[in-house]
């Protein structure tokens, strides 16, 4: 099952506009979730950054919770942005903003601060406001050209 949804996770792009990617793993349904989940920590970035992008795919708590986890702990930036962005998306209304909360408070990057910020407010769970509003300026603006 493993070779066939790498098969799937390489065969096409997450975001090409005519779509396709992981159409075969759609059909077969939440089964197959497991294995989608375990690439998301492969040591190719592709393999990876698609499997977090093809986990949107399935709809269970288990997969915000991974979300979650690979938004905050994940050392590839790709894979932490996929996972903030789609996060919101999953539907749940008690997911815990705290480990969210506690890495915006760390982030020193601009860009990450701002969609840390966006997925805090799409989320839209109240505990949120105060780490969105006392965000210290730590971060370091991006040189401009």
């Amino acid at each position: 099952m493993f070779k066939f949804v790498e098969h799937e996770l390489t065969s096409a792009f997450p975001y090409d506009p005519k779509g396709g990617f992981c159409r075969k793993l759609d059909w077969l349904g939440e089964e197959v979730a497991p294995f989608v989940s375990a690439y998301t920590q492969h040591e190719y970035p592709f393999l990876r950054r698609n499997a977090v992008s093809a986990l949107a795919l399935f709809h269970h708590r288990a997969i915000a919770d991974r979300w979650l986890l690979l938004a905050t702990t994940s050392p590839d930036p790709v894979v932490r942005f996929r996972a903030l962005a789609l996060l919101p998306r999953a539907g749940y209304d008690n997911t815990n903003v705290a480990p969210l909360c506690a890495q915006l408070d760390k982030v020193r990057d601009e860009i990450e601060a701002t969609r840390l910020i966006r997925t805090l407010g799409d989320l839209r769970d109240p505990a949120a406001c105060a780490a969105i509003v006392s965000m210290p300026r730590k971060t370091r603006p991006r040189p401009t050209s």
